[in-house]
């Protein structure tokens, strides 16, 4: 009949959203979806409660999390999963909670289109079990997959309240594979180390993650978050920053704290209780997306991964209120590294694997060097204790009469003898000259040179800290024409000046003051070293305490060229 009108069918078919949804995410990525939602909880109630109240770290991003935790656990029967994050509010619930595609606005979030929760919970199983309570008002919710996603509503219960925010899921009549995964060592060991990975910053900053597994009890889970040395004495750390619209961008990287650039230092590299922890971590608002990356012209890596970069940790940080500005997959454990915010970092990255290599190349040259010496100080030490040292011995320790030009730098060196560290009292003893004008360092040298040592062992080191640094700044400052910047650290300032002198074929050096120099360059890095920034830092902090018998060898290695520099300073 012309004009009559049919009904025709529209909309989604049964089961496609769910097939949709969990087609490319795996059960360990769905459990990572429920985390992101806890932890985007509990910075919603950071910020609703006091947003000054919120402390922030260098990067920006909320410092503290402690109080809040999400407990997880895997079952052959049902999946649970509780927070005591924040509750759904009755608004919240009812309009948005369970919508696929409600655009999330979590500041630093790490969900965007809220699909999330649901794409975990068809990933599960089928009935699901739900209760939300914000500390004053609570709800029940209890639905299957025929239902979530579709045009039905569900219909919540409201129930007595706890009078404790927080939330739980529970899943059962779950899916086969998921019994089988759950009922792995092998992949519950997995998601462990996973989780303590990808949310290591968190857990660092308090997040409490626990796991628990059939019948055991609940673990709570350590970060594995990998740190680097930031003021290593070979290898310090850099750190570039840079904006990509609303996007800050942190790039960072240096020496994993617990990999020793040499085993005589007494650490087995093969030991990382990380097993191999080195390479490129990407985070995006504090979540770790990439782990490890050791491989890929898109990371900076000219050339396959070698022993070279053997203890690189570096971290690329991407951090926006916009959490559809990161530059990550749907499944938040891939980046798009042809995203154009990260093609744009590529240049950095392969010069700062660079940077590393020529570092690490230079201090294996050098910790050898140090050993060495430190070898040598021993072998030193040894023969002066067997009474075949061919220092002659001291006959006193006197300071001479102060000269028109202010105290003078006496040098322990001279033809007449290095005195014999085992028999006399005082670090340093000499018997030549250099007026010493600045009035501070007049005090500091008088004080150094009363103090009986073996008696006052810890204020000679400090007395000799203060002398040596300054006279080290002093000096750069009458080679190079300006003081140092106030960034350089004493080491820094010390490989200059000598790189500098070694350099310059115009300095014309005696025998004694070119042995002097080397032993400063092995010194100025060395940890083992008594005269070494390094060692005296740690002895005015009392990690370490000096010995009167190797400040008194060490000094004699150096003393020639400290009075080189006084003498250029003051003479």
């Amino acid at each position: 009949m012309i004009g009559r009108k049919i009904k025709v069918k529209s909309g989604v078919a049964q089961g496609f959203i769910e097939k949709v949804l969990t087609r490319d995410i795996t059960t360990m990525a769905s459990i990572f979806d429920l985390i992101d939602n806890s932890i985007d909880a509990a910075k919603e109630r950071m910020f609703s409660n006091d947003i000054g109240a919120v402390e922030f770290d260098e990067y920006k991003m909320p410092k503290n999390y402690f109080g809040y935790e999400i407990s997880i656990e895997l079952h052959n029967n049902y999946f649970s999963v509780e927070d005591n994050c924040l509750g759904l509010d009755e608004i919240t619930l009812t309009e948005h909670a369970f919508m696929v595609g409600a655009e999330s606005d979590h500041e630093f979030g790490l969900g965007k289109f809220g699909v999330g929760l649901k794409r975990a919970l068809f990933k599960f199983g089928t009935n699901y079990s739900f209760i939300t309570d914000t500390g004053t008002l609570a709800f029940s919710l209890d639905f299957d997959n025929t239902t979530l996603g579709h045009t039905s509503e569900l219909e919540a219960i409201e129930i007595e309240t706890s009078k404790k925010p927080g939330t739980r899921f529970r899943v059962t009549n779950l899916r086969e594979h998921v019994k089988m995964e759950f009922s792995s060592q092998a992949w519950t060991q997995k998601l462990k180390n996973e989780i303590s990975a990808r949310y290591g910053i968190f857990i660092g900053k308090g997040f409490s993650i626990k796991l628990k597994v059939q019948d055991s009890e609940y673990e709570k889970l350590e970060s594995r978050w990998p740190k680097f040395h930031i003021n290593h004495p070979y290898m310090p750390s850099e750190k570039v920053i840079k904006q990509f619209q609303d996007v800050s961008i942190y790039i960072e990287y240096g020496l994993h704290t617990d990999f020793k650039l040499n085993a005589e230092f007494g650490i087995n590299n093969a030991m990382l209780k990380d097993g191999n922890p080195f390479g490129w971590y990407v985070v995006c608002n504090d979540r770790v997306i990439e782990i490890a990356v050791r491989e890929g012209e898109d990371y900076g890596w000219k050339k396959a991964w070698h022993n070279e970069y053997n203890g690189f940790v570096g971290y690329i940080r991407f951090h926006s209120k916009s959490v559809g500005s990161l530059p990550w997959d749907s499944t938040k454990t891939r980046i798009v590294t042809d995203d154009l915010i990260f093609l744009g970092l590529k240049d950095t990255l392969g010069q700062m694997a660079l940077n590393y290599r020529r570092l690490k190349k230079f201090a294996l040259k050098s910790t050898k060097e140090a050993q060495l010496n430190k070898e040598s100080l021993e072998a030193t030490a040894n023969d002066s204790s067997a009474g075949n040292s061919s220092i002659p011995p001291a006959t006193s320790n006197s300071i001479s009469n102060t000269p028109k030009g202010g105290m003078e730098y006496t040098s322990t060196s001279n033809k007449r003898g290095r005195n014999d560290p085992e028999k006399r009292q005082y670090i340093t003893h000499g018997d030549y000259r250099v007026p010493l004008k600045n009035k501070n360092m007049k005090r500091v040298y008088l004080e150094l040179t009363s103090l009986n040592v073996e008696d006052k062992t810890l204020a000679v080191a400090l007395l000799a800290r203060v002398f040596l640094e300054n006279l080290y700044i002093s000096y750069y400052e009458h080679r190079f024409g300006n003081p140092p910047s106030p960034k350089l650290q004493t080491h820094q300032v010390m490989e200059r000046i000598i790189t500098d002198l070694q350099s310059d074929e115009t300095v014309v050096f005696s025998k004694d003051e070119k042995r002097a120099l080397t032993a400063l360059n092995s010194i100025k890095s060395n940890e083992h070293s008594p005269l070494s920034p390094k060692t005296l830092g740690a002895n005015a902090h009392l990690a370490m305490y000096p010995k009167a018998r190797e400040l008194k060898i060490e000094w004699d290695n150096i003393d020639p060229i400290v009075a080189y520099f006084a003498e250029k300073l003051y003479g």
